[in-house]
């Protein structure tokens, strides 16, 4: 089979001489791509999940994943969401870009920007989604990118005057932060403490403490002093 640009989306179709030149990748080709790529029904249950991912979850072979949920694979409250930006994207059926984040039950942080597409069925149904996510603690960003635009999955408008990827977030020194953790910094270079961060954004004082911790591995700084100064060089 091969997945092929269809609609807002994207469709499985047989190969043959007519389409073969024309189609963007086989499934085959598609798993073995260094970020996470996976197929889910409406439920959100797993059809189908590349290597990488199956790995990322500690799973002993692809046909182990087939009929999990994100309930079954991340903490509860974080899985809810990822199923809800599922629904979302089928809703509206049209390709989006979201940042999806959790705090695994061993202490381990998630972060994921996630390109996920409507995926068409025989008779041109929604059938589910097709989800390609690169783990930014992981994989390259600047590689997967460009990687996921060969798909197909990008257009135009994902692109900005200087021709780089519209993302919800921000780079700092060349590095990535999410937009939640840029909400987090800002906050921090106006001296809110982590509790009174939480309250603002609505989220836990241990869920700010893990985004600032992120913040401060991926900028190599070891305190929110050296936090601020490195940020106020880059944002001012």
């Amino acid at each position: 089979m091969l997945i092929r640009r269809y609609s807002s989306g994207v469709k499985l179709i047989k190969p043959s001489k007519t389409t073969l030149s024309n189609d963007l990748s086989s499934v085959a080709n598609s798993l073995r791509l260094p970020f996470n790529v996976c197929f889910m029904n409406t439920g959100s249950e797993l059809l189908n999940m590349s290597e990488a991912m199956v790995e990322a979850f500690n799973f002993s072979s692809e046909k182990a994943t087939v009929g999990k949920t994100p309930l079954d694979l991340i903490p509860n409250i974080f899985a809810n969401r990822l199923i809800a930006n599922n629904k979302n994207v089928m809703q509206v059926n049209k390709i989006k870009i979201i940042e999806e984040n959790a705090i695994l039950d061993g202490g381990n942080y998630m972060q994921c920007i996630s390109v996920k597409s409507p995926w068409y069925d025989d008779n041109n149904k929604i059938a589910g989604i097709f989800c390609c996510a690169i783990s930014l603690s992981q994989q390259d960003l600047d590689v997967s990118l460009p990687m996921i635009a060969k798909l197909g999955l990008f257009d135009s408008s994902r692109l900005n005057s200087k021709n780089t990827y519209i993302l919800p977030g921000s780079k700092i020194a060349g590095i990535y932060l999410s937009q939640r953790e840029m909400q987090c910094l800002q906050l921090c270079m106006r001296r809110k403490t982590a509790k009174e961060t939480a309250n603002i954004l609505g989220l836990s004082h241990r869920t700010i403490e893990y985004y600032l911790r992120n913040i401060m591995q991926k900028l190599k700084v070891t305190s929110k002093r050296e936090l601020i100064d490195k940020a106020m060089d880059y944002l001012y």
